[in-house]
């Protein structure tokens, strides 16, 4: 049942790519079900009174409910200005209508007119500032008619006992204050997902869907500090795609772009839950360790190396070779993140001068250099 609601909340939304028209798409599918809920609201009410004028009232605006249902309809079919003129014209009417079918103002029902004159902003997008100031407009200057000019309800609305009409009059004010509340928390909860949203994507590879550099760097400190905490290693790796180059210079970027997706599937597929990988540029990837000695560090470079030699990457009917040199070394934790990544670079260029497709160590005082097994 959610996942229906929520299918239907955002209909239309996948329609556009501007983040904030699909915002502004889903505020005006909420609003519709609001409304369509405050119609069955004070349908039931005027229905449970029994009173022949508010029944009246009540199958009108009952009426007007599969107009605001229209709205979604017309946000699925791309039409999202006309839909959100539609939902602003169907509440502005019904409230007209019922005053001066019998409600008159003795309810305070005129009121809706200043929530309506606020919400146009959450519906229209900031192209649009015309029609929400025109909205605006409309609404402060029928709100101020009607309060300025009472109308007068039939009279069997005024025969009321008195402790309905304060039902009534407490309804419609509960009922402004819950919309109000409701459309702005939902904006509010919007506008949160849309920022989470954001600041994932501000800090990951778009093309291999791993963290980029930006996020590595604010773990690799978190890290640090907790290694620290902890006394416990902290072992960083730096892998390196090798004649990754010749790949784009060979067979363009678009299949090197697909090389890098490769590589990121194998890598994570051999990494152990709970390492944290990313790529950092170009073909340069990372792996923090986190309470992992040098050797064991070394041994998950090496199993990325094999699997990344054993694995095969096939464009149309060719097969690609592809293989990864790695640097490894331990954070010392009592030098910056930047020594750690200058000893990290300096084992993954020793890997690289001793041929490639290999796993190099970095030791102290020397760097080791591995192939194969690691010694």
């Amino acid at each position: 049942m959610l996942t229906v609601l929520t299918e239907f909340l955002h209909s239309g939304c996948d329609r556009n790519e501007n983040l904030a028209l699909k915002r502004k798409i889903l505020h005006t599918n909420i609003g519709a079900l609001i409304a369509v809920a405050t119609i069955l609201l004070y349908a039931t009410i005027y229905f449970v009174i029994g009173d022949p004028s508010l029944i009246r009232i009540a199958y009108f605006e009952l009426s007007l409910g599969p107009l605001a249902l229209l709205v979604v309809w017309l946000n699925r079919k791309g039409w999202c200005f006309v839909a959100s003129w539609m939902l602003q014209l169907t509440a502005l009417v019904a409230i007209v209508v019922s005053i001066h079918a019998g409600l008159g103002t003795l309810i305070n029902i005129h009121l809706y007119f200043v929530v309506f004159a606020i919400v146009p902003i959450m519906f229209f997008p900031r192209a649009r500032w015309g029609s929400v100031l025109i909205l605006f407009a409309a609404n402060v200057a029928i709100f101020a008619y009607y309060e300025t000019h009472s109308v007068t309800p039939v009279a069997s609305l005024q025969a009321l006992d008195p402790g309905w009409l304060q039902t009534l009059k407490t309804v419609v004010v509960a009922s402004i204050l819950s919309t109000m509340l409701l459309l702005f928390w939902l904006a509010d909860s919007v506008a949160e997902r849309s920022e989470e949203r954001i600041e994932q994507m501000a800090m990951t590879d778009i093309l291999t869907g791993l963290p980029n550099r930006r996020l590595f760097e604010l773990v690799f400190r978190q890290e640090t500090t907790k290694s620290l905490r902890n006394k416990e290693p902290l072992a960083l790796v730096m892998l390196d795609i090798d004649h990754f180059k010749k790949v784009n210079d060979t067979w363009g970027h678009g299949v090197g772009d697909e090389v890098l997706k490769h590589f990121a599937r194998v890598f994570g597929d051999v990494v152990r839950a709970g390492s944290f990988i990313a790529r950092i540029g170009g073909e340069e990837f990372v792996l923090l360790l986190s309470n992992t000695q040098l050797s064991d560090a070394a041994d998950v470079a090496e199993r990325v190396r094999q699997s990344v030699e054993q694995s095969e990457y096939r464009h149309k009917e060719h097969s690609l070779k592809i293989t990864v040199s790695a640097g490894v070394t331990t954070v010392d934790l009592a030098l910056s993140v930047d020594d750690a990544y200058r000893r990290a670079d300096a084992a993954l260029y020793a890997a690289k001068d001793g041929g490639r497709n290999r796993v190099a160590v970095y030791g102290r005082p020397s760097l080791e250099t591995v192939s194969g097994a690691v010694a």
